[in-house]
Protein backbone atom coordinates (compact mmCIF):
# COMPACT_ATOMS: atom_id res chain seq x y z
CA UNK A 1 0.00 0.00 0.00
CA UNK A 2 2.94 1.81 0.91
CA UNK A 3 4.64 1.81 -2.50
CA UNK A 4 1.26 2.52 -3.86
CA UNK A 5 0.84 5.32 -2.57
CA UNK A 6 4.23 6.94 -3.28
CA UNK A 7 3.31 5.78 -7.16
CA UNK A 8 0.66 8.23 -6.96
CA UNK A 9 2.39 10.99 -5.83
CA UNK A 10 4.30 13.73 -8.36
CA UNK A 11 7.36 12.86 -7.95
CA UNK A 12 8.50 14.10 -11.27
CA UNK A 13 7.40 17.30 -11.05
CA UNK A 14 9.25 17.71 -7.81
CA UNK A 15 12.50 16.56 -8.82
CA UNK A 16 12.61 18.03 -11.91
CA UNK A 17 14.16 21.45 -9.92
CA UNK A 18 16.77 19.42 -9.25
CA UNK A 19 17.15 16.23 -11.29
CA UNK A 20 15.87 18.09 -14.76
CA UNK A 21 15.55 15.78 -17.48
CA UNK A 22 16.79 12.88 -15.80
CA UNK A 23 13.35 13.08 -13.70
CA UNK A 24 11.89 11.32 -16.02
CA UNK A 25 13.05 8.32 -15.05
CA UNK A 26 10.88 8.63 -12.18
CA UNK A 27 8.08 7.49 -14.15
CA UNK A 28 9.30 4.22 -14.08
CA UNK A 29 8.01 4.25 -10.09
CA UNK A 30 4.82 4.90 -11.80
CA UNK A 31 4.36 1.38 -12.97
CA UNK A 32 2.80 -0.18 -9.50
CA UNK A 33 0.16 1.80 -10.74
CA UNK A 34 -0.92 -0.50 -12.65
CA UNK A 35 -1.40 -3.13 -10.18
CA UNK A 36 -3.05 -0.60 -7.93
CA UNK A 37 -6.10 0.13 -10.54
CA UNK A 38 -6.51 -3.52 -10.36
CA UNK A 39 -6.08 -3.44 -6.46
CA UNK A 40 -8.55 -0.60 -6.17
CA UNK A 41 -11.12 -2.23 -8.94
CA UNK A 42 -11.36 -5.10 -6.46
CA UNK A 43 -11.76 -2.65 -3.53
CA UNK A 44 -14.47 -1.10 -5.06
CA UNK A 45 -16.17 -4.85 -5.81
CA UNK A 46 -15.85 -5.39 -2.20
CA UNK A 47 -18.07 -2.25 -1.85
CA UNK A 48 -20.90 -3.68 -3.16
CA UNK A 49 -21.42 -6.21 -0.11
CA UNK A 50 -21.71 -2.79 1.91
CA UNK A 51 -25.19 -1.15 2.68
CA UNK A 52 -25.71 0.52 -0.58
CA UNK A 53 -25.65 4.16 0.97
CA UNK A 54 -22.01 3.56 2.78
CA UNK A 55 -21.21 2.24 -0.59
CA UNK A 56 -22.29 5.64 -2.34
CA UNK A 57 -20.34 7.46 0.40
CA UNK A 58 -17.17 5.74 0.74
CA UNK A 59 -16.86 5.98 -3.67
CA UNK A 60 -17.59 10.11 -2.79
CA UNK A 61 -14.75 10.11 -0.25
CA UNK A 62 -12.71 8.68 -2.48
CA UNK A 63 -13.13 10.48 -5.45
CA UNK A 64 -12.69 14.01 -4.05
CA UNK A 65 -9.39 13.66 -3.29
CA UNK A 66 -8.95 12.81 -6.29
CA UNK A 67 -10.29 15.44 -8.12
CA UNK A 68 -8.38 18.12 -5.58
CA UNK A 69 -5.64 16.73 -6.84
CA UNK A 70 -6.04 17.26 -10.26
CA UNK A 71 -6.89 20.69 -10.23
CA UNK A 72 -3.92 21.30 -7.25
CA UNK A 73 -1.39 19.97 -9.89
CA UNK A 74 -3.22 22.43 -12.95
CA UNK A 75 -3.20 25.03 -10.96
CA UNK A 76 0.66 24.66 -10.26
CA UNK A 77 0.91 23.95 -13.80
CA UNK A 78 -0.03 27.56 -14.40
CA UNK A 79 2.18 29.19 -12.12
CA UNK A 80 -0.08 28.86 -8.88
CA UNK A 81 -1.52 32.26 -9.01
CA UNK A 82 -0.28 35.17 -6.52
CA UNK A 83 2.17 33.22 -4.51
CA UNK A 84 4.14 32.42 -7.82
CA UNK A 85 6.23 29.13 -8.43
CA UNK A 86 8.26 28.19 -5.29
CA UNK A 87 11.70 26.53 -4.60
CA UNK A 88 10.19 23.95 -2.61
CA UNK A 89 8.01 22.45 -5.11
CA UNK A 90 6.32 20.07 -1.45
CA UNK A 91 4.76 23.33 -0.32
CA UNK A 92 3.66 24.25 -3.92
CA UNK A 93 1.64 21.66 -4.01
CA UNK A 94 0.51 22.26 -0.70
CA UNK A 95 -0.85 25.65 -1.30
CA UNK A 96 -1.93 24.39 -4.18
CA UNK A 97 -4.22 21.67 -2.44
CA UNK A 98 -5.37 24.61 -0.18
CA UNK A 99 -6.28 26.98 -2.97
CA UNK A 100 -8.17 23.85 -5.07
CA UNK A 101 -10.34 23.38 -1.52
CA UNK A 102 -10.90 27.36 -0.55
CA UNK A 103 -11.78 27.72 -4.83
CA UNK A 104 -14.00 24.49 -4.96
CA UNK A 105 -15.88 24.87 -1.90
CA UNK A 106 -16.71 28.63 -3.09
CA UNK A 107 -14.93 30.17 0.50
CA UNK A 108 -11.95 31.45 -0.99
CA UNK A 109 -10.32 33.56 0.74
CA UNK A 110 -7.86 35.71 -1.22
CA UNK A 111 -4.39 35.60 -0.14
CA UNK A 112 -3.87 33.34 -3.18
CA UNK A 113 -5.56 34.64 -6.11
CA UNK A 114 -5.23 34.11 -10.32
CA UNK A 115 -3.25 36.99 -11.94
CA UNK A 116 -3.22 36.19 -15.81
CA UNK A 117 -6.06 35.50 -17.70
CA UNK A 118 -5.51 31.49 -17.94
CA UNK A 119 -5.39 31.66 -14.42
CA UNK A 120 -8.91 33.51 -14.15
CA UNK A 121 -10.16 30.98 -16.36
CA UNK A 122 -8.91 28.46 -14.74
CA UNK A 123 -10.07 29.45 -10.96
CA UNK A 124 -13.33 30.24 -13.00
CA UNK A 125 -13.57 26.15 -14.36
CA UNK A 126 -13.03 25.13 -10.69
CA UNK A 127 -15.59 26.84 -9.14
CA UNK A 128 -18.13 26.23 -11.36
CA UNK A 129 -17.38 22.41 -10.72
CA UNK A 130 -17.29 23.68 -6.51
CA UNK A 131 -20.63 24.92 -6.82
CA UNK A 132 -22.30 21.58 -9.13
CA UNK A 133 -20.21 19.02 -6.43
CA UNK A 134 -20.21 20.51 -3.41
CA UNK A 135 -23.97 21.22 -4.11
CA UNK A 136 -24.59 18.20 -5.08
CA UNK A 137 -23.05 16.68 -1.89
CA UNK A 138 -24.67 18.69 0.77
CA UNK A 139 -27.56 18.41 -0.66
CA UNK A 140 -27.92 14.47 -0.78
CA UNK A 141 -25.65 13.83 2.09
CA UNK A 142 -28.81 14.01 4.40
CA UNK A 143 -31.03 12.26 2.33
CA UNK A 144 -28.27 9.25 2.18
CA UNK A 145 -28.50 9.10 5.96
CA UNK A 146 -31.64 8.92 5.67
CA UNK A 147 -31.76 5.92 3.99
CA UNK A 148 -29.65 4.35 5.78
CA UNK A 149 -31.57 3.99 8.93
CA UNK A 150 -34.99 4.21 6.55
CA UNK A 151 -36.49 1.37 8.58
CA UNK A 152 -35.86 3.33 11.96
CA UNK A 153 -37.68 6.36 10.57
CA UNK A 154 -40.85 4.89 9.76
CA UNK A 155 -40.65 2.67 12.71
CA UNK A 156 -40.36 5.99 14.94
CA UNK A 157 -43.20 7.49 12.59
CA UNK A 158 -45.56 4.50 13.49
CA UNK A 159 -44.60 5.63 17.04
CA UNK A 160 -45.38 9.38 16.66
CA UNK A 161 -48.64 9.12 15.33
CA UNK A 162 -49.72 6.48 18.13
CA UNK A 163 -48.38 9.44 20.68
CA UNK A 164 -50.18 11.70 19.11
CA UNK A 165 -53.77 9.55 19.08
CA UNK A 166 -53.33 8.92 22.81
CA UNK A 167 -53.12 12.60 24.01
CA UNK A 168 -55.73 13.49 21.70
CA UNK A 169 -58.11 10.80 22.91
CA UNK A 170 -56.42 11.33 26.25
CA UNK A 171 -55.47 7.64 26.93
CA UNK A 172 -54.78 6.70 30.83
CA UNK A 173 -50.65 6.53 31.16
CA UNK A 174 -49.87 2.80 32.08
CA UNK A 175 -52.46 2.04 29.10
CA UNK A 176 -50.23 4.83 26.72
CA UNK A 177 -46.94 3.18 28.75
CA UNK A 178 -47.84 -0.70 27.51
CA UNK A 179 -48.53 0.69 23.72
CA UNK A 180 -44.56 2.29 24.16
CA UNK A 181 -42.97 -0.95 25.32
CA UNK A 182 -45.17 -2.95 22.85
CA UNK A 183 -43.61 -0.91 20.01
CA UNK A 184 -40.09 -0.82 21.39
CA UNK A 185 -40.41 -4.37 21.47
CA UNK A 186 -41.36 -4.76 18.27
CA UNK A 187 -38.34 -2.51 17.34
CA UNK A 188 -35.68 -4.57 19.68
CA UNK A 189 -37.00 -7.82 17.79
CA UNK A 190 -37.31 -6.25 14.28
CA UNK A 191 -40.79 -7.53 14.07
CA UNK A 192 -41.43 -4.11 12.44
CA UNK A 193 -40.07 -5.00 9.22
CA UNK A 194 -42.06 -7.53 6.64
CA UNK A 195 -38.92 -9.65 5.10
CA UNK A 196 -41.40 -10.95 3.06
CA UNK A 197 -41.99 -8.12 1.04
CA UNK A 198 -38.19 -8.91 -0.10
CA UNK A 199 -38.88 -12.70 -0.52
CA UNK A 200 -41.19 -12.34 -2.85
CA UNK A 201 -39.00 -10.84 -5.14
CA UNK A 202 -36.16 -13.49 -5.10
CA UNK A 203 -36.06 -16.67 -7.15
CA UNK A 204 -37.82 -20.04 -5.42
CA UNK A 205 -34.47 -21.79 -4.83
CA UNK A 206 -33.17 -18.22 -3.74
CA UNK A 207 -36.00 -17.90 -1.72
CA UNK A 208 -35.59 -20.96 0.04
CA UNK A 209 -31.88 -20.80 0.83
CA UNK A 210 -32.07 -17.56 2.23
CA UNK A 211 -35.65 -18.41 4.64
CA UNK A 212 -33.27 -21.53 5.91
CA UNK A 213 -30.45 -19.35 6.60
CA UNK A 214 -32.89 -16.95 8.52
CA UNK A 215 -34.90 -19.61 10.90
CA UNK A 216 -31.85 -22.07 11.20
CA UNK A 217 -32.01 -21.82 14.98
CA UNK A 218 -35.48 -22.24 15.37
CA UNK A 219 -35.14 -25.06 13.03
CA UNK A 220 -32.74 -27.06 15.40
CA UNK A 221 -34.53 -26.54 18.00
CA UNK A 222 -38.37 -27.14 17.26
CA UNK A 223 -38.65 -31.42 17.80
CA UNK A 224 -41.11 -31.52 14.67
CA UNK A 225 -38.69 -30.12 11.87
CA UNK A 226 -35.94 -32.75 12.64
CA UNK A 227 -35.75 -36.16 10.67
CA UNK A 228 -38.41 -33.33 8.35
CA UNK A 229 -37.63 -33.77 4.43
CA UNK A 230 -36.37 -29.98 3.30
CA UNK A 231 -38.99 -29.52 0.77
CA UNK A 232 -41.30 -29.52 3.86
CA UNK A 233 -39.27 -27.47 6.30
CA UNK A 234 -39.15 -25.04 3.55
CA UNK A 235 -42.69 -24.48 2.54
CA UNK A 236 -43.78 -24.81 6.25
CA UNK A 237 -41.19 -21.60 7.11
CA UNK A 238 -42.17 -19.60 4.10
CA UNK A 239 -45.86 -20.33 5.65
CA UNK A 240 -45.49 -19.21 8.86
CA UNK A 241 -46.78 -15.79 10.22
CA UNK A 242 -44.75 -13.87 12.72
CA UNK A 243 -47.16 -13.00 16.09
CA UNK A 244 -46.50 -10.35 18.74
CA UNK A 245 -47.81 -11.66 22.45
CA UNK A 246 -47.86 -8.68 24.95
CA UNK A 247 -47.29 -9.93 28.68
CA UNK A 248 -50.61 -11.45 29.91
CA UNK A 249 -52.12 -11.77 26.75
CA UNK A 250 -54.49 -15.19 26.14
CA UNK A 251 -53.83 -16.34 23.12
CA UNK A 252 -56.80 -18.87 23.06
CA UNK A 253 -58.90 -20.37 25.91
CA UNK A 254 -60.40 -23.53 26.56
CA UNK A 255 -63.61 -23.91 24.03
CA UNK A 256 -62.31 -21.73 21.57
CA UNK A 257 -61.86 -23.49 17.48
CA UNK A 258 -58.62 -24.30 16.27
CA UNK A 259 -57.24 -21.77 14.37
CA UNK A 260 -52.89 -21.97 14.00
CA UNK A 261 -50.25 -24.61 15.33
CA UNK A 262 -47.71 -22.36 17.17
CA UNK A 263 -44.06 -22.15 17.69
CA UNK A 264 -42.35 -19.73 20.08
CA UNK A 265 -38.85 -18.30 18.85
CA UNK A 266 -38.47 -15.89 22.52
CA UNK A 267 -40.29 -16.22 25.03
CA UNK A 268 -42.42 -17.90 27.72
CA UNK A 269 -46.35 -19.27 27.69
CA UNK A 270 -47.73 -21.05 30.62
CA UNK A 271 -51.11 -23.32 30.02
CA UNK A 272 -53.64 -23.07 32.17
CA UNK A 273 -56.51 -25.73 33.11
CA UNK A 274 -60.06 -25.29 33.07
CA UNK A 275 -59.98 -24.56 36.98
CA UNK A 276 -56.89 -21.58 35.50
CA UNK A 277 -54.02 -23.35 36.82
CA UNK A 278 -50.53 -23.30 35.70
CA UNK A 279 -49.86 -26.87 34.57
CA UNK A 280 -47.20 -26.05 32.30
CA UNK A 281 -44.92 -23.88 30.80
CA UNK A 282 -43.33 -23.71 27.46
CA UNK A 283 -40.16 -21.72 26.40
CA UNK A 284 -38.29 -20.66 23.14
CA UNK A 285 -38.54 -23.70 20.71
CA UNK A 286 -41.59 -25.25 22.17
CA UNK A 287 -44.60 -25.49 19.96
CA UNK A 288 -48.15 -26.29 20.70
CA UNK A 289 -52.14 -26.29 19.18
CA UNK A 290 -51.25 -29.02 16.83
CA UNK A 291 -53.52 -31.76 18.46
CA UNK A 292 -56.53 -29.84 17.82
CA UNK A 293 -55.99 -29.18 14.70
CA UNK A 294 -55.64 -33.30 14.23
CA UNK A 295 -58.34 -34.05 15.82
CA UNK A 296 -59.90 -31.10 14.78
CA UNK A 297 -61.41 -30.72 18.33
CA UNK A 298 -62.13 -27.01 20.47
CA UNK A 299 -59.28 -26.19 22.70
CA UNK A 300 -59.31 -27.65 25.98
CA UNK A 301 -56.54 -25.61 27.79
CA UNK A 302 -56.17 -21.92 28.05
CA UNK A 303 -52.83 -20.11 26.96
CA UNK A 304 -51.22 -17.28 28.26
CA UNK A 305 -48.47 -15.03 27.71
CA UNK A 306 -46.00 -14.54 30.77
CA UNK A 307 -43.55 -11.36 28.84
CA UNK A 308 -43.52 -10.44 25.39
CA UNK A 309 -43.47 -13.81 23.15
CA UNK A 310 -42.42 -13.65 19.69
CA UNK A 311 -44.37 -16.31 18.05
CA UNK A 312 -44.93 -18.16 14.51
CA UNK A 313 -48.30 -19.30 13.60
CA UNK A 314 -49.08 -22.16 11.14
CA UNK A 315 -52.65 -21.56 9.70
CA UNK A 316 -55.09 -24.64 9.60
CA UNK A 317 -55.38 -24.44 6.43
CA UNK A 318 -51.42 -24.58 5.47
CA UNK A 319 -50.97 -26.97 8.38
CA UNK A 320 -53.93 -29.53 6.49
CA UNK A 321 -52.46 -28.48 3.12
CA UNK A 322 -48.66 -29.25 4.48
CA UNK A 323 -49.80 -32.61 5.61
CA UNK A 324 -51.99 -33.51 2.24
CA UNK A 325 -48.77 -32.78 0.45
CA UNK A 326 -46.55 -34.07 2.33
CA UNK A 327 -47.12 -37.35 3.55
CA UNK A 328 -43.90 -38.30 5.20
CA UNK A 329 -43.73 -35.32 7.61
CA UNK A 330 -47.83 -35.92 8.62
CA UNK A 331 -46.78 -39.21 10.00
CA UNK A 332 -43.64 -37.81 11.23
CA UNK A 333 -45.95 -34.95 13.64
CA UNK A 334 -48.86 -37.43 14.09
CA UNK A 335 -45.66 -39.54 15.87
CA UNK A 336 -44.80 -36.38 17.91
CA UNK A 337 -48.58 -36.30 18.80
CA UNK A 338 -48.99 -39.66 19.36
CA UNK A 339 -46.05 -39.80 21.95
CA UNK A 340 -47.54 -36.86 23.74
CA UNK A 341 -50.71 -38.32 24.21
CA UNK A 342 -49.00 -41.20 25.71
CA UNK A 343 -46.94 -38.94 27.92
CA UNK A 344 -49.89 -37.19 29.49
CA UNK A 345 -52.68 -39.88 29.11
CA UNK A 346 -53.36 -39.12 33.39
CA UNK A 347 -53.95 -36.00 32.31
CA UNK A 348 -57.59 -34.26 32.11
CA UNK A 349 -56.20 -32.32 29.16
CA UNK A 350 -54.27 -35.51 27.22
CA UNK A 351 -56.62 -35.03 24.05
CA UNK A 352 -54.32 -31.36 23.95
CA UNK A 353 -50.62 -31.58 23.62
CA UNK A 354 -50.38 -27.62 24.08
CA UNK A 355 -49.14 -28.41 27.83
CA UNK A 356 -46.47 -30.74 27.18
CA UNK A 357 -43.06 -29.17 26.37
CA UNK A 358 -42.03 -29.96 22.80
CA UNK A 359 -38.51 -30.12 24.35
CA UNK A 360 -39.19 -33.51 26.47
CA UNK A 361 -40.72 -35.29 23.15
CA UNK A 362 -37.64 -35.72 20.56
Amino acid sequence: MLVLVLAALPLVSVAEPTLGNAATVLYFVKLPLIRGFWMGWQFLQRLDSLHPVAARLCSLAGLLPLMVHLFACGWVELGSGATGPSENKIFEYGQAVYWTITTLATVGYGDVHPVTLSQMMYASLVMMVGVGFFGFVLGNVATLLFRMDAERERHLTKVDRAEAFMRYHQIPKPLRKKVRDYYHHLWESRHHYDDRTVLATLPPTLRAEIVLSLHAALIDRVPFFKGAKRRSVEEIILALKPRVAVPGEVLFRVGDPADALYIIQHGTIEILSTTDEVIATLRTGDFFGEMALLDQTPRNATVRAIDYCDLFLLGRDEFARTLDRYPDFADHIREIAAARKTRNAPDPLSNQTTFAPSSEIV
